[in-house]
Parts: structure tokens; C-alpha cells; sequence
């Protein structure tokens, strides 16, 4: 997708040259990919972004990656920043985001992001521990899973657990969780990123 907002270091998905393609981990994604909310969580350097977007490029899936910070504390601003990343709707002006009418506007925001593709679409929000320990934008993450369309999954990376609502979907079965047990480094993949990276044989492991 071509991304709206010429700020673009906030829509940047990571480089993947030189990175390892953890097969077992994106094969999990894209055999479960019709879930509503994809939960990617972990210690630093385990490869969380890398995954994702491994995941997107290999299922060739749509996607609009954004880059959380800490700047990210007002839940409106937050809303209008990602809304950025979208060409504005034929005819219409972008959204004014208010407290008053946040559901209105989410559908608004989903809207456009149905309109700006022609398949399923990934919201990847990357960095979520960024934005975790603030509560409006934890408001504005739990109302906008409760009104997810179809054809719009929400992905999220985090260091941390988000303190989300998260037990309706967890019930209804569509929520996908990676955590850093399942993102640690099995032998064999150890193996193949010294092998496929810096020509190195490790027998010993």
C-alpha cells in the first residue's frame, strides 16, 4: 500500500534482509490468520516485529503497519496519527476526532480502512508496551475489538501483556497468542541463522 501521510518512519515495517524466517511460527500465523486479534508478545530481540512481518510478506497480506511511541498517550491523537497513514474517503473530510463520539468515529476509522483495500487488511500496531500503561488508549484498543469488522484484524507487538479486555474474545475463540515461550529459539533454528548468516557450523548444541 502506498502510505498517505509522507511521514513515513511511523508506517516503516522492519527490514527483512539478513533475518531469519522462523517457518514454524509463520506457519502458525497464516494457518490461523482469520483471527480477529493476533497477539505477538515477548522479551526484546526474541523477533516479534521480524515475525509479523514476516507473516504479511509471505501470506502476501494486506497490511497498515504502525510504529507506537510514547508520544502516542492521547487516544484521539493516536486515532487521527494511524488514520494518517490512509487515503481520505472520496468525497468526505478527514475525521475530528472526540470523546463524545469515539464509537462513531472508530467506525468511521474502519471504514476508511476497508475502503483503502480490496481484501482482508492487518492493523499492525508495533511497540504496544509504549502505549500500554495509558488508559485511554487501552479504552480505545478494547472498543475498537469490540467492532471489528470481518475483514479487519488487529496485530499487536509487544514487550508486555497488554492490559486489554481481552476474555470475550479469548472465548470466542479468536484471538491468536504468541508468547516468549513459543518465540525462544529452538536448537535448529539457532543452527540455520549461524549456518545462513555467518557460514558457521555449531555442533555443539
Amino acid at each position: 500500500m502506498d502510505i498517505h501521510n509522507p511521514n513515513t518512519t511511523r508506517f516503516t515495517q522492519p527490514k527483512l534482509n539478513k533475518i531469519l524466517v522462523r517457518s514454524r511460527l509463520v506457519d502458525t500465523l497464516l494457518n490461523r490468520k482469520d483471527k480477529k486479534v493476533i497477539l505477538v508478545h515477548g522479551r526484546a530481540g526474541q523477533g516479534k516485529s521480524a515475525l509479523a512481518a514476516h507473516f504479511l510478506q509471505s501470506g502476501n497480506l494486506d497490511s497498515l503497519w504502525f510504529n507506537l511511541s510514547k508520544d502516542d498517550y492521547d487516544h484521539l491523537l493516536l486515532l487521527g496519527r494511524i488514520q494518517d497513514g490512509l487515503k481520505p474517503l472520496k468525497g468526505q473530510r478527514p475525521p475530528t476526532y472526540q470523546d463524545d463520539a469515539l464509537s462513531q468515529s472508530l467506525r468511521h476509522f474502519l471504514l476508511a480502512l476497508e475502503k483503502n483495500f480490496t481484501k482482508d487488511v492487518y492493523l499492525v500496531l508495533d511497540d504496544f508496551q509504549k502505549v500500554n500503561p495509558f488508559a485511554a488508549v487501552r479504552e480505545l484498543m478494547n472498543r475498537l475489538i469490540a467492532i471489528l469488522p470481518e475483514t479487519v484484524h488487529l496485530v499487536l507487538i509487544s514487550r508486555e501483556y497488554p492490559q486489554l479486555s481481552l476474555s470475550k474474545i479469548i472465548a470466542e475463540r479468536q484471538l491468536l497468542e504468541i508468547d516468549d515461550t513459543e518465540l525462544a529459539f529452538t536448537k535448529e533454528e539457532i543452527r540455520e541463522f549461524f549456518a545462513s548468516l555467518y557460514s558457521l557450523e555449531l555442533s555443539a548444541l
